[in-house]
C-alpha cells in the first residue's frame, strides 16, 4: 500500500514538474511568430510585394484610438531586437510609419503616445505619400499578435533608503524628500 502511494505521488510530482517546465517556455512576440517577415526583409521589398505578407513591425506610439470594434495604433517605425522590442538607441527608421488595426477587446490602460508597440499581422497596404514635402512610406496592417511596451525612462519611481539618492549625490537636497529618498526619473541612455 505504501509503495503504491509513493509511486502515485512520484508520478504526480513528475507530471506537475513537466507541466510547470512546459509553461515557462511561453516565449515572446518574436519566438511565438517565427514565420513573420522582419525589418530588413520588409525594407528591401517593394510595396506591391508586401501586400498580404505576415510581418513583425514596431516602434514608438504616436496615437492610440479606440473605435467601435477595433483599436487603431499609429506608430513611428523603429528596428526591432531579437525579442521584438524597438531599438531606441539607433533612432527611428527614416520616413516610415505603421498603422495597425487590432480587432476585438484590447486593454490599452496606462499606455499612451511615447510608449512602444510591436505587432505581427497581415499587411493590407503600403503607400508612399508626401507629407510636408517629405516622402513617407505608410504600412497598414491587421494585427494577429501584439505587444505594448512601456518606456522605462518615463516612469517615476522612488529611491531606496540610503546614500544613493540623487538629491544627495548631486547636492540638490530638498528637505521635503527626507534623507535618502526622492522622486526622480531614470537616466536617459
Amino acid at each position: 500500500m505504501i509503495n503504491r502511494v509513493l509511486k502515485l505521488g512520484l508520478a504526480s510530482f513528475l507530471m506537475l514538474l513537466l507541466a510547470g517546465c512546459a509553461s515557462l517556455t511561453g516565449g515572446n512576440i518574436s519566438t511565438n511568430n517565427p514565420d513573420a517577415y522582419g525589418d530588413a526583409q520588409v525594407s528591401a521589398m517593394s510595396n506591391k510585394d508586401l501586400i498580404g505578407l505576415e510581418a513583425m513591425l514596431g516602434g514608438k506610439i504616436t496615437t492610440l484610438n479606440s473605435q467601435a470594434d477595433k483599436v487603431r495604433v499609429e506608430v513611428v517605425r523603429y528596428e526591432l531586437d531579437k525579442d521584438g522590442f524597438p531599438i531606441t538607441r539607433e533612432g527611428e527608421i527614416a520616413d516610415n510609419r505603421i498603422i495597425v488595426d487590432i480587432y476585438g477587446h484590447v486593454r490599452t490602460n496606462g499606455y499612451s503616445p511615447g510608449d512602444y508597440f510591436t505587432a505581427v499581422g497581415t499587411i493590407k497596404s503600403v503607400d508612399d505619400v508626401t507629407i510636408g514635402g517629405e516622402k513617407v512610406r505608410i504600412f497598414m496592417m491587421d494585427a494577429k499578435d501584439y505587444e505594448f511596451w512601456r518606456d522605462p525612462r518615463r516612469e517615476l519611481y522612488y529611491d531606496d533608503y540610503g546614500f544613493n539618492s540623487p538629491a544627495i549625490r548631486y547636492h540638490h537636497y530638498n528637505a521635503g524628500w527626507g534623507f535618502g529618498f526622492g522622486p526622480y526619473f531614470p537616466y536617459y541612455y
